[in-house]
């Protein structure tokens, strides 16, 4: 799994790193902070998390570190093939016709919605692969509709009839059909707001 992190900071011997990207390959390259070490420091180890969702370095040379990750966007995504051009904020689903690939969403309520094409995500997996960036969690730019009435803040969102487009889930939508949360109003024929991406 390949992570494109924006920046992370690493604390070695309490020196700061910053860490421009990192891989499964366990190598790190780091750009130190302090000017009396090594500009550039190649690191061998292995990356973990815990609890709280940091990351943990463990290292021969330093031992075991946390590392702070800060990135721009504010969501998590992965790359997923598609038969059609798809842009960012497209409301998609599974393309039950070909494996590992999605679609736009042309069905009302679609049980097999399967999340919104990402603008710029925060963190991205399956890096090296070639489609689109699916964001799975977090905040991010939708397509949306007055198909089902004027959008507020808290409603759940559900896909419209409209191709790749977004609108307000009616009373108890069905198991399967929820894209997420809407994070702004809106009260147009169509347009963009941001999206708390929440499947279920």
């Amino acid at each position: 799994m390949n992570f494109m992190i924006k920046k992370v900071f690493l604390i070695f011997s309490c020196i700061q790193i910053s860490v421009l990207s990192f891989s499964n390959s366990n190598s790190l390259i780091c750009f130190a902070e302090e000017s009396n070490i090594p500009k550039a420091i190649n690191i061998q180890g292995k990356l973990t998390t815990d609890s709280e969702h940091n990351m943990k370095i463990s290292t021969v040379a330093y031992g075991e570190s946390i590392a702070k990750v800060e990135t721009s966007g504010a969501d998590l995504a992965e790359i997923y093939s598609s038969t059609e051009k798809l842009v960012p904020g497209d409301i998609v689903s599974i393309d039950t016709t070909k494996d590992n690939s999605i679609v736009k969403t042309r069905v009302a309520e679609d049980t097999l919605v399967a999340g919104i094409v990402s603008t710029e995500p925060g963190l991205l997996m399956n890096a090296t692969e070639r489609g689109y960036k699916l964001a799975l969690v977090g905040k991010v730019p939708a397509k949306v509709c007055n198909e089902g009435g004027k959008i507020k803040r808290g409603n759940l969102l559900v896909s419209a009839s409209l191709a790749g487009y977004a609108k307000k889930a009616g009373a108890n939508p069905k198991a399967g059909t929820v894209i997420g949360k809407a994070l702004q109003n809106f009260d147009s024929r169509k347009g963009t707001i941001l999206v708390l991406v929440n499947l279920q």
